[in-house]
């Protein structure tokens, strides 16, 4: 009996590779290498594309003065833009003036934080190769973090032209396919916020990760401030479905109604313009 599958494949392979183990097998530092970059890269990819960039908690930052005027940050956690995990583990103090010199209070710094990693624990080289004269080798990465104070801005890591949305939320909604985030080239500066050395804090400029838990504390929140306190996450989340639901029909009932009231009205957005509620003016003299 013919059918009308078809059986060709158009199959492709990515970058990712890791190893396939058989007893027997030879193996030497490039395969130990090849299986940490697989997970390795694996991971940031993820970190990319699933969380984005920014602070997922705390790195908060503040002032203490003693003699001195010290700047603090607090444990926390960011995702840069390749999608390293920068992981402040304690509190970091230091003195602001003996980094920064003499410096009129009311200037203003922006305080970044960037992924970081070095060579560390060296041990001795029992097998040199023929070209090879060491007696040591750095036997681990240990990653970290830079706090670093600049004068301007850094620059801000910015999506592809494909993927700017300079109309706003409407360009958003009308996009059918989520463009992939880019993947940045240089360090990447996350900016903690912006100080003086007199003790002001701005923190307009920290860009924040919306990660699920963010989420699920939101969705705790409307479950104390708007709905019963004994009804479960599911129907909190049906209730805010029901309830923009109900919005969207409303909008679309008052559209529609206003383009019979009205046959030659006017594209969307001036409609949407001229049945938005419109602002009292003061009294004129």
């Amino acid at each position: 009996m013919a059918t009308n599958t078809i059986t060709e494949k158009l199959c492709r392979h990515n970058h990712f590779k890791r190893l396939n183990y058989f007893h027997g097998m030879l193996l030497d530092d490039l395969d130990f290498y090849t299986e940490q970059k697989y997970h390795h890269d694996k991971r940031r990819m993820l970190n990319r594309y699933l969380h984005g960039w920014g602070i997922v908690c705390g790195l908060e930052i503040g002032f203490k003065f003693d003699n001195a005027p010290m700047l603090y940050v607090n444990p926390g956690l960011a995702i840069d833009c390749e999608g390293n995990e920068i992981y402040v583990p304690e509190k970091h103090e230091f003195d602001l003036q003996t980094i920064l010199g003499p410096t009129p209070s009311d200037k203003a710094y922006y305080i970044t934080i960037s992924y970081q990693k070095r060579m560390t624990d060296p041990v001795p080289v029992y097998a040199p190769g023929d070209c090879e004269d060491r007696e040591s080798k750095p036997s681990r990465w240990t990653e970290g973090y830079c706090i670093q104070a600049f004068n301007e801005k850094p620059d801000l890591i910015l999506l592809s032209e494909d993927c700017q949305s300079p109309a706003g939320l409407k360009a958003f909604c009308n996009k059918k396919h989520l463009c992939c985030p880019d993947t940045c080239e240089g360090p990447h500066h996350l900016i903690l916020g912006k100080i003086t050395i007199d003790g002001k804090i701005y923190e307009t400029e920290r860009r924040y990760v919306f990660s699920t838990r963010i989420l699920q504390n939101l969705i705790f929140a409307i479950q104390v401030e708007f709905v019963l306190p004994d009804a479960n996450p599911i129907s909190i989340i049906c209730w805010l479905i029901d309830y923009i639901s109900s919005a969207i029909s409303s909008a679309a009932q008052a559209q529609s109604a206003y383009s019979q009231a009205n046959p030659a009205s006017p594209p969307a957005e001036d409609t949407a313009k001229a049945a938005a509620p419109k602002k009292k003016q003061g009294k004129k003299d």
